[in-house]
């Protein structure tokens, strides 16, 4: 063998012994990590074990339980969180852009349940339930005095099914009896729309829901039947919701194939990137655009807005938004509750 063939023998060798190596350290680092998350969890549920056995009163585990599990994700980001199965029920009628109602917005003024607005076309609009109009029972009970919660409990239900309202209306003198049928009520994304002069027009959009890109599209349409040849678009105290519908919307201004947004987790198995054109669009707009911000702009408003910023395409003002940067993802429990756990972070076109 000549000096030049020992020489690269030594070289694999050395290679091999140094992948080897490199195995067996993995290997060891991820058996410690093992190993200590066991031993953690074995340490939770001996505690758990101990208050059973010894705690003085009979342990509320519903509760016991829900407080570790809240406990634990604070500890990973104020993001990750525990959500109650009533708050889940909630969460979904809000990003799917609708619920089962009667459709009125209110407040509870002085104790009393007081109509604010009727939401347009709902069945409360079309039996003419007026802003101002106080609701004193509900289904023959009292309604004076409960909570906003309690209010939503009993006047929310499935479609087709009917509640009972008293109504002390302004200047008349007897109650006003209804019978009010639910039906779906759409709780829309866009707080308003409208032309500021001729050729000027504002969006506010207030979340980003199942609906948004729909209903942003039918709003510029109508500002543009208007006349509008450019937009300020309000993102202001827009804390977020749907990756996606962020995309969409951005999508509807960005022209080509270019990059909106890209994620990156732990280990590459959830890293994505989102591109201008990868849902289905009718137009591309090419008139000028101001996004208005703010500190409570957050996450899928953010994201909306540095593609923007970063493809050149519109103005950003206001104050820095709030860099959440996080991408969530919800995991459903068997009892109807969930957990929220940050499984990424996202990132501008530019790497931001």
């Amino acid at each position: 063998m000549s000096g030049r063939q020992r020489k690269t023998s030594v070289i694999i060798v050395s290679l091999t012994l140094l992948l080897l190596a490199a195995i067996i350290m993995a290997h060891n680092s991820l058996a410690v990590l093992q190993n200590n998350r066991e031993e953690q969890l074995k340490k939770l549920l001996k505690v758990a074990r101990l208050a059973d056995l010894y705690y003085v009163e009979e342990v509320n585990w519903e509760e016991a339980v829900e407080g570790a599990i809240t406990g634990m994700l604070e500890k990973l980001d104020p993001h990750s969180v525990y959500i109650p199965p009533e708050k889940v029920k909630e969460n979904k009628e809000s990003f799917a852009g609708k619920y089962e109602g009667i459709g009125i917005q209110f407040d509870i003024i002085n104790g009393y349940l007081t109509v604010i607005a009727p939401i347009p076309g709902s069945p409360s609009d079309q039996l003419g339930i007026r802003s101002g109009d106080r609701i004193i029972k509900i289904n023959g009970e009292s309604a004076i005095g409960l909570t906003s919660d309690e209010v939503i409990s009993r006047l929310k239900g499935p479609r087709g099914t009917a509640v009972r309202v008293t109504i002390q209306r302004p200047g008349v003198s007897e109650p006003l009896e209804f019978t009010i049928v639910r039906d779906v009520i759409p709780i829309s994304t866009i707080t308003a729309h409208f032309m500021v002069d001729d050729s000027t027009g504002y969006l506010a959009i207030n979340r980003f829901a199942a609906i948004t890109a729909r209903e942003v599209e039918e709003k510029l349409a109508e500002l543009e039947a208007q006349g509008m040849k450019r937009l300020l678009l309000d993102l202001r105290g827009n804390s977020g919701g749907y990756l996606h519908e962020a995309v969409k919307v951005a999508g509807k201004f960005i022209p080509g194939h270019k990059l909106i947004v890209y994620t990156r987790g732990r280990d590459g198995r959830i890293d994505e990137e989102y591109y201008a054109d990868q849902f289905p669009r009718k137009v591309v707009r090419s008139y000028p655009l101001i996004v208005l911000i703010d500190r409570g702009s957050a996450s899928a408003s953010e994201i909306v807005a540095g593609a923007i910023q970063d493809h050149d395409r519109g103005l950003i003002v206001g104050e820095n938004s709030f860099g959440k940067g996080l991408v969530q993802k919800e995991f459903s429990l068997q009892d109807g509750s969930a957990v929220r756990i940050t499984t990424a972070r996202y990132y501008t076109p530019s790497g931001r």
